[in-house]
């Protein structure tokens, strides 16, 4: 951004863009209104000007200021100015296109690897990238291939606001005014966590409002896949109040279908039905199942389904998620024809004692039952709520299922397990139907309307499986604090692109554009510089992105059919994680300290030795509770160990956002269990934040969420007990469910209590806790800003295990 300064005046506010949304390489929202802000002198008036239009306002008492655009057609580069009565600013490369806002936790957050950089090169000229600090940051795996299967189809400049936060909770991006929406399902969940509005959506989501976006794509749930049925309220809950606080009406909304993967995919064929429906832990499939129920409670959703695709918690295929997402959009927010999902069930209706499925249209095209003459996978039951494997027919587009066993069916389930790699429904693109379950009264509905259309664009299909893929199956638990997975050749794929820009359209600018008469500067200000505001703007000929004429229909999509969004693929295998060189590579290793020695912390292994983490250790039969902070593995201590952080340290400080004058630690939660009845009581009593002082830690509240939300993927249950401890008694520490730090210093009993801790050596997933910098009194020492203290209870001994850390944050020479 340059900025001219017209003249000298005395010390005021000169007109400026008051936020990094407006800087060099920024995308407007193309044929919507699109919202432009800044800075004043109160009173000043302030004129916009960018491609054909101008627009005034004057700046409120404040200083502030906020105007609309008109609709703009996709194009640029164009130059973004705003003139006020002495000095003027000007951003030279503005873009118009697709704005979409990717959200969620680590799989919307893991940035694209370098790999793929050539393909990123080519596609920097048309996608662009905010993360909070300008828009030429590099995006997430995930969100960079969907960016560029929009751009292929669109051929406009797409504008990502890459926002997400790894290992966080859906609790922390609730909007601040969903403590008011009228669900009382969400109401009574908000209350029962102790639910204050803040975290994430203040810091990352709230202040890129009210910036005109088109749509938002979610990637999130891993950290709240322990409370299926609470998700379904929560996610409703986020979806209503970005809605409300945007202001942009119901906006579609995509999200990803999780646990992903464990099913049949295309290039298997199916495996034996288990011996009956419904067998082993019901918590995977109540978690798909909250995301297959928000698309009928919740208008203008879409969902990504994975049962088919290669899983884990961190899927290595990130082009064909990607390629998902914009198939979704394509089809349910850009209205292109063709099968864009797996079989999505729709209504129900009861003929007799059978059931006929109606699928979603455009995703039911072609359906067949792959390796078998007829589907297998469909489950129903009765009143009494058992279920029994049914006869399946496809008709059409439509699903018939009965059983025998049920004369009058009332419930109806598909792909209902772990892994349900014997499920085999899939379409004319060989994309597997989404998992579901749901009562017939529910989905009882009108028949859809529109059944079967031919394909006009096809990004991916043809899904059928490139036969090197199939190495990376693991039917292990894709979310779980100590993944399994096992160890064959996580693939990653390199897709070879040789797309050609389709971009450089020939303008057809309408003569002379007409611009609103000449701003209004107030009084005669003498400017050395004369803002040029002539009638006739002047637009580059010899932009890269000249004012395209928007999408015709005379688009041509030439793109082959594969599993990703390129049309040729290259499968290069990465070496297999190797034990004892220093890095994890594979959720099967929980540590790798570059040795393989044992009873140093990190077995031969690669596993965790509780005995070595902080704290000194913990005999066979104890019950007892550990740290374990980044992968490190600090000596072994009498309870206390100090941590050391440089900001912006990536070996240490694993935080987003440079120089934000913290550190962000990874911290897992490790229990040494040997017998439920030996832990009867198992409960982190406390949870302290104890430094810095009273009034000086804002953060912590976020930190003790994040640190909770890692705890309740081990089954952990916060009981809402608040009380003051220690010297600091009544210094700040609110006595109430919430138990909110933020004002205070933090020393507040915080229950977490397991129902069932059965295992030695478990480990939570881990939480990231923000470290800030602060200094003492005389302001020129630097020292950590945060102190974390647990205590657990050793329940058969009666004696406590009282581990410390002291996490410090240094600043940067």
């Amino acid at each position: 951004m340059c900025l001219l300064f017209c003249s000298a005046r005395p010390a005021l506010a000169a007109v400026a863009f008051n936020s990094n949304l407006f800087s060099t390489g920024m995308v407007l929202q193309r044929g919507m209104r699109t919202w432009i802000w800044g800075t004043a002198d109160p009173g000043e008036q302030v004129t916009v000007t960018v491609a054909y239009q101008a627009k005034s306002t004057v700046a409120a008492g404040d200083g502030s200021w906020k105007l609309q655009l008109d609709p703009l057609g996709a194009g640029g580069p164009f130059k973004l100015r705003a003139f006020g009565n002495f000095n003027s600013v000007q951003i030279d490369e503005v873009y118009v296109g697709e704005v979409w806002v990717c959200s969620g936790q680590s799989n919307m957050h893991l940035v694209l690897p370098d790999q793929y950089e050539p393909q990123y090169q080519q596609y920097l000229p048309k996608v662009h990238t905010y993360k909070g600090d300008n828009w030429s940051q590099r995006p997430a795996n995930t969100a960079f291939w969907f960016a560029a299967g929009l751009s292929d189809a669109l051929g406009v400049p797409i504008g990502l606001i890459n926002q997400a936060v790894d290992g966080s909770a859906i609790l922390s991006w609730l909007g601040n005014t969903v403590t008011s929406d009228p669900d009382p399902d969400l109401q009574a969940v908000l209350a029962s966590t102790g639910y204050t509005p803040g975290g994430n959506y203040n810091q990352l989501i709230l202040p890129v409002q009210p910036y005109t976006i088109r749509a938002v794509a979610w990637w999130q749930g891993e950290d709240d896949v322990n409370f299926p049925d609470a998700y379904i309220v929560k996610l409703g809950g986020l979806i209503r109040s970005w809605r409300r606080e945007w202001g942009q009406g119901d906006f579609p909304f995509i999200f990803v279908q999780l646990p992903t993967g464990g099913g049949m995919m295309a290039s298997e064929t199916p495996t034996t039905l288990p011996s009956g429906p419904n067998i082993g832990s019901q918590v995977f499939m109540r978690m798909r199942n909250s995301y297959f129920r928000t698309l009928s409670r919740e208008p203008n959703t879409s969902m990504v389904i994975t049962n088919d695709l290669v899983g884990g918690l961190h899927p290595p295929d990130k082009p064909s998620y990607g390629a998902r997402f914009a198939l979704a959009a394509l089809s349910q927010v850009y209205g292109r024809q063709g099968t864009y999902s797996g079989p999505v069930m729709q209504n129900m209706r009861v003929e007799g004692n059978k059931v006929r499925l109606f699928y979603r249209r455009d995703t039911a095209n072609g359906l067949h039952a792959l390796g078998t003459d007829t589907p297998q996978g469909f489950a129903i039951a009765g009143a009494d709520g058992k279920f029994y494997w049914a006869d399946a027919v496809i008709e059409n587009s439509t699903v018939v299922v009965s059983s025998v066993q049920v004369s009058d069916p009332m419930t109806v389930e598909y792909a209902w397990g772990i892994y349900p790699s014997w499920a085999n429904l899939f379409n004319d693109q060989n994309m597997g139907a989404a998992p579901f379950q749901g009562d017939v009264a529910t989905y009882m509905g009108p028949t859809p309307i529109g059944g079967t259309r031919t394909p006009t664009l096809t990004l991916i299909p043809t899904a059928t499986q490139p036969p090197t893929l199939t190495p990376t199956r693991s039917n292990t638990p894709t979310i779980s604090a100590t993944p399994t997975v096992s160890k064959t050749p996580t693939l990653t794929l390199t897709p070879t692109i040789s797309r050609t820009p389709t971009l450089t359209l020939t303008p057809t600018l309408s003569a002379t554009p007409t611009l609103s008469a000449t701003p209004t500067l107030s009084a005669t200000p003498t400017l050395t510089k004369t803002p040029t505001l002539s009638p006739t703007p002047t637009v580059s000929p010899t932009s890269t992105f000249t004012r395209t004429p928007t999408m015709t229909p005379t688009l041509t999509f030439t793109r082959t059919p594969t599993r990703t969004l390129t049309p040729t693929l290259t499968l290069t295998p990465t070496p297999i994680p190797v034990c004892g060189n220093g890095h994890v590579e594979d959720p099967t290793e929980q540590c790798d300290d570059g040795n393989l020695l044992d009873g140093d912390g990190c077995s031969s292994s690669c596993q965790i030795e509780l005995s070595h983490l902080v704290g000194g250790g913990a005999t066979a039969g104890e019950c007892a509770h550990e740290f374990l902070l980044n992968q490190s593995f600090p000596p072994p201590g009498t309870g206390t160990v100090t941590i050391n952080c440089t900001d912006d340290d990536p070996s240490c400080d694993f935080g987003s956002s440079k120089g934000d004058k913290a550190c962000t630690f990874l911290i897992s939660q490790c229990f040494n269990v040997t017998a439920e009845s030996s832990c009867s009581t198992t409960a982190i009593l406390r949870l302290q934040f104890n430094e810095p002082g009273v009034g000086q830690d804002p953060i912590n509240a976020p930190n003790r969420v994040a640190i909770e939300a890692s705890l309740a993927g081990l089954g952990g249950v916060v009981d809402g007990h608040c009380a003051n401890v220690g010297p600091n008694l009544n210094n700040g520490c609110i006595a109430s469910p919430q138990c909110d730090s933020s004002g205070g210093d933090g020393l507040c009993v915080r229950n977490v209590k397991f129902g069932s801790l059965t295992s030695n050596n478990v480990c939570s997933l881990p939480a990231a806790v923000k470290v800030p910098l602060t200094s003492n009194q005389a302001g020129t020492i630097f020292r950590y800003g945060f102190r974390l203290l647990n205590l657990e209870t050793d329940s058969a001994g009666g004696a406590i295990d009282v581990d410390s850390v002291v996490l410090r944050c240094n600043p940067a020479h």
